[in-house]
């Protein structure tokens, strides 16, 4: 069965589903509503969707077929009325399926739609006790914590998490030894990949900085990296961005992301609305009638083809064929437009797995994702947002993560391993601008998991598009794309707050930056003049043909 593109959207009263299904029979459209759980089939289309919240059947349901578009547009109502459905946008995490059945019970049953017999689970299982078969049990709420109000606000779905505004992020936790047993590393995204080594090593070779991967461990990956950082790490080079500073690097640290300004978008329109809602608080006392009586009438619907009864529902042909706009959209961040994922971002997600992690360590999952944005973060600004034919190996190499197979434990090792591989490997070399990236990472996780599972995605399209590279992006970006979609948001503001208040020295680094700095600044500086003239003059008499490059090399 093919899972058809689709988008979700909703009002006070409905959840509005837009199927793209051309060239269908509408009579043979069936629908399944059950609590929130949803289903579609029509030959060759099979969709299954989990809500947040229930969804009920009570005659308000409705769909329409637009022939000309090749839509189905279907509108589902809302058991609470105004109740807010959170992460529609987040398709990946809606289409995985329920929690498996209990023991005792049938683990699957056969549905039939439309003469097909399709296997999911039972919707009305044997056993009442049916649920996951792993019951995560986390720390109750807090009282008199203040927490921070990120641009992605908490559903409620990562309250059992530990509450991510009092998490010591440099607080070390160290992993358990492996058994000596044991034949293989295990690497990857929560150390899921084994026995896959030589094939890694043989497709990434020109960015992989382990020499085993398959034999190695997590402390030989650590060490192997700082030694090739050492040695790739040029003084020369360092010096010479830091004289050309004004010229090259400012520029870069000057350059505002487009999610600076979506940020501050958002804000601005939070304080905004912040003080309209006090101001309305204050005047709204004995007017309620007139305010309802100036508000504008509902426009009519656009007539649309008629399917009545499809699947048991009644299917009001007066449907209108797109989505309702949301009314839940009060909240800035919704309707920001660098938030809104993109058809083609849309459709990487539908063709994610659909998985649930048990995380063996949450805490180096999390640094390694600030690894991750601090690469994307370089690439953006380096780049001025315009990727090129070089990004998936600045991506690469940059990120102790891809190249490395390298896990974190605290966010200043983190941190110190990042700017430690923008100075050591790539074109820009800058302390300066590697803090700048520090303050970039910072705003992605304000943004929230929408504004990662972005950024991530973009990485998963340009690593994963590279035939040298793709296999990394199997094995981290892949499971990072699913595994954010139902991350903590409150671990997420948490990282943002220490972002913002971390410190990083240059002696922090492990290389003299401030005496190279300093020995870079007693370096006259050739003003021009007379001497060029005579320095052309040698270059000639020596018989050379061009003159001697004074701009550095291309590191590659």
């Amino acid at each position: 069965m093919l899972t058809p593109a689709f988008s979700i959207s909703q009002d006070d009263e409905f959840v509005t589903v837009l199927l793209k299904c051309p060239y269908i029979k509408a009579q043979d459209v069936e629908f399944y509503i059950q609590d929130t759980e949803f289903k579609f089939y029509v030959r060759p289309y099979f969709l299954r969707l989990t809500f947040p919240a229930s969804i009920i059947e009570d005659g308000r349901e409705k769909a329409s077929y637009d022939v000309d578009k090749g839509e189905i547009t279907v509108q589902l109502p809302k058991a609470i009325k105004g109740e807010e459905f959170a992460d529609l946008d987040l398709l990946t995490k809606l289409m995985a399926p329920k929690g498996g059945p209990a023991p005792g019970t049938a683990a699957a049953s056969s549905e039939s739609f439309g003469g097909v017999s399709l296997n999911m689970q039972s919707a009305q299982p044997s056993n009442p006790r049916s649920g996951p078969l792993i019951e995560v049990i986390g720390d109750g709420p807090t009282d008199g914590v203040d927490t921070m109000e990120g641009v992605d606000g908490g559903d409620g779905e990562d309250d059992d998490e530990d509450d991510g505004q009092n998490y010591h992020w440099d607080y070390p936790q160290e992993s358990l030894p492996q058994p000596e047993l044991q034949t293989s590393a295990r690497y990857g995204f929560n150390n899921a990949h084994s026995g896959y080594g030589a094939h890694i090593q043989e497709i990434a070779y020109e960015v992989l900085d382990v020499t085993d991967l398959e034999t190695s461990t997590p402390q030989s990956r650590r060490e192997q990296r700082i030694v090739r950082e050492d040695l790739k790490f040029d003084q020369d080079h360092y010096m010479a961005d830091y004289l050309n500073r004004e010229e090259e690097i400012q520029p870069m640290i000057d350059y505002k992301p487009d999610f600076w300004k979506a940020l501050k978008r958002i804000q601005k329109a939070r304080a905004v609305g912040a003080g309209s809602t006090t101001k309305l608080a204050e005047e709204q006392q004995p007017q309620p009638i007139l305010i309802q009586s100036l508000s504008p009438p509902l426009p009519a619907s656009a007539p649309s083809l008629d399917m009545p009864n499809v699947g048991g529902m009644n299917l009001n042909s007066q449907a209108s064929s797109s989505p309702n706009p949301s009314t839940t959209a009060s909240d800035p961040s919704l309707t920001e437009p660098w938030l809104t994922f993109t058809e083609a971002e849309q459709e990487q997600m539908r063709s994610l797995p659909n998985k649930e992690y048990l995380l063996n360590d949450p805490q180096s999952t999390y640094l390694g994702l600030v690894d991750l944005l601090f690469a994307y973060s370089y690439n953006h600004r380096t780049t001025s947002g315009e990727s090129t034919v070089e990004s998936p190996w600045t991506l690469t190499k940059l990120s102790a993560t891809l190249s490395s197979f390298d896990t974190f434990h605290t966010l200043t090792e983190t941190l110190v391993a990042s700017i430690r591989r923008s100075l050591a490997y790539p074109l820009y070399r800058s302390f300066p601008l590697a803090m700048r990236c520090v303050e970039d990472t910072a705003v992605l996780f304000k943004l929230g998991k929408r504004a990662i599972l972005k950024v991530l995605l973009e990485m998963r399209q340009l690593v994963g598009g590279d035939d040298r590279m793709y296999v990394l992006s199997r094995v981290w970006l892949d499971d990072y794309c699913v595994w954010i979609q139902r991350a903590s948001d409150k671990q997420l503001q948490s990282l943002a707050s220490e972002l913002n208040h971390v410190k990083i020295t240059k002696s922090q680094i492990g290389w003299d930056l401030d005496q190279l700095e300093e020995a870079a600044r007693r370096i006259p500086i050739d003003e021009g003049g007379e001497d060029d003239d005579n320095d052309n003059v040698d270059v000639e008499a020596a018989g050379g043909d061009e003159e001697e490059p004074t701009s550095r090399p291309l590191m590659l």
